[in-house]
């Protein structure tokens, strides 16, 4: 059955379906009044709903049943991915939440190319579309939890209790299943990703004072965008939900 992203969509009643969702409904998939489908609010739950009225740009759906929740993660996985340009950032960005990251907090290092610029909340909203994209493809509800664009001193001033990781490639850094073994009952990771380049010397000694540890993802060096990626996917692996 499709699926429609929904936000504050409520206990069963009649809705007014934003144009751009109506139109999705009726042009592209086609659907009749009478015929089902699904929305999701992008928190926790997920409802059956059914076509209404149509109009030429407009509709009205009847939201039937709650059928679906999704609880809360049991471990919060947050990727911090130095920002890089366009539609790389963007496919980073799809894949975390296919993977089911709890936050996308992007990064800017000294090393980064694109920048924090007049455009940050066009980004934003961009970035949140796409997410919101990749949770209907996929099935998940809850959506991440995208921040803006902030520097990597801003980015290690969270006083939450956790394991913060920093991707790395060179033999001082420990795989991720040693780091596992270390901390398996962990309920908070955080991994933050460098830019083409890597991170500087003075970024790395100031990461590893604020008690980052260095982790690897093996013997290859990844792209700035590959990386956030496949840190996310092991360590879904690992403490998350794919364990």
């Amino acid at each position: 059955m499709e699926r429609l992203y929904l936000p504050e969509v409520k206990a069963p009643g009649k809705v007014r379906l934003p144009r751009h969702a109506a139109h999705y409904l009726v042009r592209v998939l086609r659907l009749k009044k009478g015929q089902d489908f699904l929305v999701f609010d992008g928190i926790s739950d997920e409802w059956r709903a059914t076509l209404d009225d149509i109009s030429r740009h407009e509709a009205e759906a009847t939201i039937l049943e709650r059928v679906r929740q999704e609880d809360a993660p049991r471990v919060t996985v947050e990727v911090l991915p130095a920002l890089v340009k366009g539609e790389r950032m963007d496919w980073a960005i799809q894949k975390c939440t296919e993977l089911g990251v709890s936050a996308i907090r992007p990064v800017a290092t000294e090393r980064t190319v694109a920048r924090i610029d007049a455009q940050k909340a066009t980004r934003l909203e961009r970035w949140h579309t796409l997410a919101a994209e990749a949770c209907r493809q996929c099935g998940r509800i809850r959506l991440p939890e995208i921040t803006p664009p902030a520097s990597l001193v801003e980015a290690l001033n969270d006083e939450r209790e956790g394991l913060n990781l920093m991707l790395h490639f060179g033999p001082e850094a420990k795989p991720l299943a040693a780091l596992h073994r270390e901390h398996p009952d962990v309920h908070l990771v955080r991994a933050f990703s460098g830019p083409e380049g890597g991170f500087t010397e003075a970024e790395m000694l100031h990461m590893q004072r604020n008690n980052t540890r260095l982790a690897s993802l093996g013997p290859r060096v990844l792209r700035a965008e590959t990386a956030p990626v496949a840190a996310a996917t092991l360590i879904q692996g690992l403490w998350g939900d794919m364990a």
